[in-house]
């Protein structure tokens, strides 16, 4: 299993994007937009090499940034989040242990040739993930940063329902440093309605 420092959703892909290229002149070649035009073999070669640029910057995302959507859902989490809102502006620890959670992104590319028009391609990330450990700190009733964690993660990138690349073993990703959530992700409100309880 590969280990890394790195914390970026990037950083689990491989460099190249083997399927791509495939992708891009079946979807681009076939959009209303395109079909009848005759894209010639050199604008490819820059149409693929403008995809994976617009493809690494739309997943140059933090992991555990990623995740934290997927924990707004844990049952504990939602708890301390609704009991932070009794000490306004006071960080409330909560450590998490071993877990495993999945979440996936769906990035899109748009692809413009003028004077034809521009097509959209969508994209779909899943991660799979096993955490040792992770750091949350709660402010009034929201994730507001996430100070340390270590995992493993499994990441493939689809197109089309087809892979764009070999699958890769996991990997060892550690938060380097606290990791601000910016704006604050919102778990409980003041106004939330307390649970209802059968008497």
């Amino acid at each position: 299993m590969a280990d890394t420092q790195h914390d970026s959703i990037r950083s689990l892909l491989p460099d190249d994007y083997s399927g791509l290229d495939e992708q891009l002149r079946e979807q681009v070649g076939n959009a209303p937009e395109f079909a009848k035009q005759e894209i010639p073999g050199f604008l490819w070669s820059m149409i693929g090499e403008k995809a994976t640029q617009a493809l690494d910057d739309t997943l140059d995302l933090n992991v555990f940034g990623v995740f934290a959507r997927a924990w707004c859902q844990g049952i504990e989490i939602r708890r301390a989040a609704r009991a932070s809102l009794a000490h306004p502006g006071v960080p409330f620890t909560l450590l998490l242990g071993k877990h495993k959670a999945s979440t996936s992104l769906l990035p899109a590319v748009d692809i413009t040739l003028l004077p034809f028009g521009t097509h959209r391609i969508p994209f779909e990330l899943a991660l799979a993930a096993e955490f040792e450990s992770v750091e949350l700190k709660l402010v009034d009733g929201a994730i507001a940063s996430i100070g340390a964690g270590t995992c493993r993660v499994v990441a493939q990138l689809r197109c089309g329902g087809e892979p764009m690349h070999p699958a890769k073993p996991s990997q060892k990703v550690t938060l380097g440093a606290p990791y601000a959530l910016k704006p604050p992700l919102r778990i409980a409100a003041l106004e939330e309605p307390a649970p209802f309880h059968e008497p």
